[in-house]
This record gives structure tokens, C-alpha cells and sequence, in this order.
């Protein structure tokens, strides 16, 4: 019973950090391709008039978004056995 407990709550945390990567993927390729002055007024970082990327922030998301993955690929991989002698 326990098991199940660990694995749905694992399986919680997975969807939990492919939303989150998914999000901050988009946001540092949006940044990354998007003028400060371009961005949507509500968006962190929008410079009215500004012609310079957001360099810094755009790196910033696609290291988040490497992160999950990483967390999600430890979540999901191969359980190994203890070998009892």
C-alpha cells in the first residue's frame, strides 16, 4: 500500500515539473526571440521603447527548463534491485 502512495505522489511531482519546464522553456525562447519593447506589457522585463533582448532572463529559463528535465528523467528512471546474499 505504501508503494502506491510514493508512486502517485511521484507521478504528482513529474506533471508538476513538466508544466513548470514546459512554461520556461517557452518563456527563455520568448525572450530570447522578442524585443523588451515587444514583450506583453504584463510579461517581467517589459521596457516601453526598449530595442534590446532580455539575454540574462532568456538563459534563466531554459536552464529551469533543463532542471525539471533532469528532475523528471531521476523521477522516472530504472529502479535498480538491492540483490539480497
Amino acid at each position: 500500500m505504501a508503494t502506491t502512495g510514493r508512486r502517485s505522489s511521484a507521478q504528482l511531482i513529474v506533471v508538476v515539473l513538466v508544466i513548470i519546464g514546459l512554461l520556461a522553456l517557452v518563456a527563455g525562447i520568448y525572450y530570447f526571440a522578442t524585443l523588451s519593447g515587444k514583450l506583453p506589457t504584463w510579461f517581467p522585463g517589459y521596457l516601453a521603447g526598449s530595442t534590446h533582448h532580455h539575454i540574462k532572463r532568456a538563459i534563466a529559463g531554459i536552464v529551469v527548463a533543463v532542471l525539471c528535465a533532469i528532475g523528471v528523467w531521476f523521477l522516472t528512471g530504472r529502479r535498480s534491485e538491492v540483490a539480497s546474499a
